[in-house]
């Protein structure tokens, strides 16, 4: 009997721990109260206390780092790879509100491999265009700590598709609507290539993340509606942050 209540003791203080990071009381990267402190605020020993951030840390919501604490993760944005993938719809429609930064952004002769991927003469011209994409929860008050980078991208886009896009590109939060408003372009993907790897010294300045962190690449090509190749991009995504979910067609066999 004494073994039932411990350990329905300590799952119902792992309900009230959910509950309270639900409730946004304890933000992501917000370091937990110490085993001890909560041990005295539910008055329980902390081996209860430890086994209901055990539960915490299965469900995947928090994480211990030796020396410093226990954690709250971010929460992971699912990414739909399909041939309509639009990342700011992703974030918009779980809550989030997008963030575009350029980097760097160039009108040039595209290199010979992307003249060939995009079908196009090494005489033409391409921008390219590298970009950190972020997001953040809509609330009254922003800072920078509040932003989360996701995503950097290196894209080339074919100049004569969208002439004067370098003088338009920095005022908007959402490259796609861009196109499709000023110049009628219906972006859809004939290709995506997934990879995996271990964050270089690019990641890790520009997304904030640790050495040798989880890289999730998208490589997409993607064509207009008169079935013209437009863009190449290369994205590297946070493999903390981000999950791909990929669609498949209706009806399509195995």
């Amino acid at each position: 009997m004494k073994q039932n209540k411990k350990k329905f003791l300590y799952q119902k203080i792992a309900d009230f721990l959910i509950g309270d990071i639900n409730q946004k009381k304890y933000k992501p990267n917000d370091v937990l109260p110490s085993e001890k402190k909560l041990a005295e605020k539910y008055q329980v020993n902390r081996s209860t206390i430890r086994q209901a951030i055990d539960i915490l840390v299965e469900k995947d919501l928090v994480y211990r780092r030796q020396g410093s604490g226990t954690f709250v993760k971010e929460n992971k944005l699912t990414y739909h790879l399909n041939e309509q993938s639009n990342f700011t719809q992703n974030l918009v429609e779980i809550g989030y509100l997008p963030c575009l930064k350029i980097i760097s952004c160039k009108l040039m002769p595209p290199p010979l491999n992307i003249a060939n991927i995009l079908q196009i003469n090494q005489n033409d011209l391409v921008f390219r265009i590298k970009t950190i994409r972020s997001a953040f929860f809509p609330t009254e008050e922003i800072n920078d700590n509040d932003i989360t980078p996701l995503c950097l991208s290196t894209s080339y886009f074919v100049e004569k598709k969208c002439p004067n896009l370098l003088s338009l590109v920095d005022q908007t939060n959402s490259i796609y609507s861009l196109l499709k408003n000023q110049y009628s372009i219906s972006p859809y993907r004939t290709k995506n290539i997934v990879e995996v790897s271990l964050a270089n010294r690019e990641d890790n300045q520009y997304l904030n993340i640790r050495k040798n962190s989880p890289i999730l690449i998208s490589i997409s090509l993607v064509k207009d509606s008169d079935e013209s190749f437009f863009e190449y991009t290369v994205s590297r995504f946070s493999g903390e942050m981000v999950s791909f979910e990929i669609s498949f067609p209706p009806g399509m066999g195995t």
